[in-house]
């Protein structure tokens, strides 16, 4: 994995892009040191692997590389008409590859599309040219999964470094300092998931403070330099993480809300962010519901210009049963697609359709799964209009949490 990531920048950049946006490895998740996993690193690794669970919706086989690769075609010659996906499902020229680097205009099938959006592992290519883009996530899964990544990192520092924790874990004093020794970044790759080309961050230092909170969190972990914050609690009963990132005023900014409920085994995910300066900015938002007891699981991800044009936006709903189901249901609206029209569609483990138009029925293997509608109309609604957020820190407390409790208000929540 290729993270070409100028370290040398790195007091003018986040920890998160530094690492995250180089690509991590998310593929291993296990700890290498043989030690057991407690505290903030045996609470990441549980969210990150129930996150790897979830993109069991499909078991589909993706092989990218035997891809028929296009560039853009004319869609007015083609046009399906909704809500069947028709032979778009498997025309290798209906849809940008979201595996695309910057500026690539390669098209993929509908069917390679929802694929790449169920693998937690999938990275968007790196720029032939090296400093315009290096290989990143993309999809809800990936995203989640990044910005818990740091947090694992810390956990890792403190494990390394003897720092002295309370009865949940937390460390005890009001600091943090940690250097990339060897031994550090090791256990980044083993246990976090980062690849070995961090390798070159050996000798850098970090510092971060510690403070107690009280609300739905119990500590805060913030890197000045970077302009990150972390909120945190652990207990035997939930799981609880809020990250909140920025750059500047044309650099990233993102924020993640992680509710886990150990004892109904049921999480919720939030991630929003704003890539680019006012002219050309990206906007992403996901959305995660999981019940592990009752294998349930639903996502939903916008994906586009961060302008007030909905039909600039891919927004698509994903639900099925990642551990025993045999199909998945699919509603969504695609950006150049006949006015932004709904597409539905039950789809197989395999990726295959087992019907064009309509999602799938309920029952002991299959869920209904949404409408794409109604986030249009509903929570993703409420992050458009809240896309201009330059400044996500000033509205971070430890009172934040999820406006959402189940997969029917997950399409209406607000983002804010």
């Amino acid at each position: 994995m290729n993270f070409n990531c100028k370290l040398w920048s790195i007091s003018a950049l986040p920890l998160l892009l530094v690492l995250a946006a180089c690509g991590t490895d998310t593929a291993s998740s296990g700890s290498g040191s043989g030690a057991e996993e407690t505290g903030i690193l045996g609470a990441i690794n549980s969210v990150k692997s129930t996150l790897d669970s979830v993109g069991g919706i499909s078991s589909a086989s993706r092989k990218a590389n035997q891809f028929m690769r296009k560039g853009p075609i004319s869609l007015s010659s083609s046009l399906i008409t909704p809500p069947n996906f028709g032979g778009d499902w498997t025309s290798s020229s209906a849809i940008l590859d979201p595996e695309n680097y910057p500026g690539e205009t390669t098209r993929v099938s509908f069917k390679d599309f929802f694929g790449a959006q169920l693998d937690p592992d999938a990275l968007t290519r790196p720029h032939p040219t090296p400093g315009s883009g290096d290989e990143h996530a993309f999809n809800a899964l990936g995203r989640m999964k990044n910005a818990l990544s740091i947090l694992c990192a810390v956990g890792v520092g403190m494990d390394l470094n003897g720092t002295v924790t309370d009865s949940n874990g937390y460390p005890t004093d009001d600091s943090m300092n940690f250097t990339f020794t060897r031994a550090f970044l090791e256990r980044m790759k083993s246990d976090c998931g980062f690849g070995g080309e961090v390798d070159s961050m050996e000798g850098r230092q970090l510092e971060a403070t510690v403070e107690s909170v009280t609300g739905e969190y119990d500590i805060k972990i913030h890197f000045d330099l970077f302009k990150q914050d972390y909120f945190y609690r652990s207990n035997s009963s939930e799981i609880n993480i809020l990250t909140a990132e920025q750059a500047d005023s044309s650099g990233p900014t993102m924020r993640t809300i992680l509710a886990y409920d150990l004892s109904t085994q049921v999480m919720r995910v939030d991630y929003a962010s704003v890539i680019g300066d006012a002219s050309s900015a990206g906007l992403e938002g996901h959305r995660l519901y999981y019940d592990a007891a009752n294998d349930d699981g639903m996502l939903f991800s916008v994906i586009g210009q961060a302008d007030s044009d909905i039909t600039n936006k891919n927004v698509f709903v994903i639900a099925g049963k990642p551990n025993t189901g045999t199909a998945y249901s699919v509603s969504g609206k695609f950006t150049g697609y006949n006015s932004h029209g709904k597409y539905e569609a039950c789809v197989l483990a395999n990726g295959n359709m087992s019907t064009d138009g309509s999602r799938c029925t309920a029952s002991a293997t299959t869920v209904v799964g949404a409408d794409v509608d109604a986030p249009i109309a509903g929570a993703l609604d409420d992050l458009m209009d809240n896309q201009t957020q330059t400044n996500w820190q000033s509205s971070v407390t430890a009172s934040k949490t999820l406006s959402w409790s189940n997969k029917t208000n997950m399409m209406t929540g607000a983002f804010y």
